[in-house]
């Protein structure tokens, strides 16, 4: 019987620890339930087996430790930092919220680590794992996520110093748990409560690390924001630039055809190019979808600009979405799809005007995909598009995404994985 109870206790406890890294970090917590219930048992079965053997517990700590990461990296899918800053932010943060509760039961009683340690009523493991679930409650309900932590982790580009912050606040997590848990057990060791309370503060302090680089990456994402805006006015300034030399050339027409006091084939120019036109009859705003503003800010925005840019050239933009899943595009993303579309503004506008110029953009999210597809009616040849679309698609691609091009006509498919 004592080994079911410790068994489900020791079930909860890595269910508590596993959940609140997840969750912190802005995983899509429902894609990782299985893997959690799993890893949960089997590390809970583990540790019941390495007790019965004689083995030292700093040594039984590391197998545990070892274990945990490779089963972390081989269930979640991912890269070795990546589980990495999962198992040390779930597990110092489970040992730190234990410890707290260890010491307020020993300084309000008479009762030792070891005793509590080893006592079947469990109470500072169910009062953690009640606190851990709590927390894990309100972070995701108040949205307190290190989402920019997250992905900078994931990012295959990231810089070499914060990966020696990463690995470097890992080690130092494990070593401080491995003396917390030495100090609770070493009955000869007459400064135990000291070093106990000295671990608490060191974890705490490894931990406040990441919310450091979080809000570093937070400052970093700002920056690129702005960044991206004044790239974007770069990119109307561009446009607006071919179509003033568009409207000099044809200046420079009728100006021609004036001196050969040509009228008839002034009327035929004007008529042919539709320079007459009101430039609301080139296209008229269409709506974009209460469900974008929303769900999606940043993306909504983005929209806006660009159909104020399609105006400009001539280019109606129809634009769909389905949100299975609401989950904001990144700014990377939005970058991107920017560089797409100024490309095929341009050579939409260049193209001849005896067509409708029209630019179909629809928008999928799921809980496990983010797709992007673009279509228009025209047949562009490889020739006609500069780099920036392909530069555009090779990054998506170097982001895990899945393309399908096709030039004739127009039409592109980005699948992005959720994370």
């Amino acid at each position: 019987m004592n080994y079911v109870l410790t068994f489900i206790v020791s079930t909860f406890e890595w269910i508590a620890l596993l959940s609140f890294p997840v969750i912190l970090l802005g995983y899509y917590y429902r894609h990782y339930v299985k893997p959690i219930l799993i890893l949960a048992m089997t590390m809970s079965i583990l540790s019941m087996i390495l007790r019965l053997f004689p083995i030292d517990v700093f040594i039984v700590l590391a197998i545990q430790i070892i274990i945990f990461v490779f089963f972390v990296k081989r269930l979640f899918s991912f890269q070795l930092i990546e589980s990495l800053v999962v198992v040390t932010i779930g597990y110092g943060f489970y040992i730190l919220i234990q410890l707290l509760f260890i010491e307020l039961i020993i300084s309000t009683s008479t009762i030792n680590y070891i005793d509590i340690l080893f006592s079947l009523s469990f109470t500072p493991q169910m009062l953690t794992i009640i606190f851990m679930t709590m927390t894990c409650l309100v972070i995701h309900y108040f949205k307190y996520n290190l989402v920019e932590l997250r992905r900078h982790v994931q990012s295959k580009t990231m810089t070499t110093k914060t990966k020696n912050i990463i690995y470097t606040s890992a080690v130092l997590t494990l070593i401080f748990i491995c003396l917390a848990v030495f100090a609770m057990l070493e009955s000869d060791f007459s400064h135990k409560h000291v070093l106990v309370l000295l671990c608490i503060i060191v974890l705490f302090s490894i931990l406040s690390v990441y919310y450091i680089l979080h809000t570093q990456f937070q400052m970093k994402s700002l920056i690129e924001a702005k960044q991206f805006y004044l790239d974007q006015e770069q990119q109307t300034t561009m446009i607006l630039e071919h179509v003033k030399k568009n409207y000099a050339r044809h200046f420079h027409a009728i100006m021609k055809l004036s001196e050969r006091q040509s009228l008839p084939l002034i009327t035929d120019y004007i008529d042919f190019h539709k320079l007459n036109a009101n430039p609301n009859t080139f296209s008229s705003p269409m709506p974009i979808p209460s469900t974008i503003k929303e769900n999606d800010e940043l993306l909504y925005a983005f929209l806006i600009n660009k159909r104020k840019v399609a105006g400009l050239v001539g280019v109606t933009i129809h634009v769909s979405a389905t949100f299975d899943f609401s989950v904001p595009t990144s700014l990377q993303q939005i970058r991107l799809l920017s560089m797409i579309f100024d490309d095929i503004f341009l050579l939409l506008y260049q193209a001849p005007l005896t067509e409708r110029k029209e630019l179909f953009f629809e928008v999928y999210k799921s809980d496990s995909e983010i797709r992007f597809d673009i279509s228009s009616n025209f047949t562009i040849s490889g020739e006609q598009t500069s780099l920036k679309l392909f530069d555009a698609l090779l990054k998506f691609k170097q982001q895990d995404a899945l393309v399908y091009s096709e030039l004739n006509p127009l039409k592109l498919t980005i699948t992005c994985p959720m994370q």
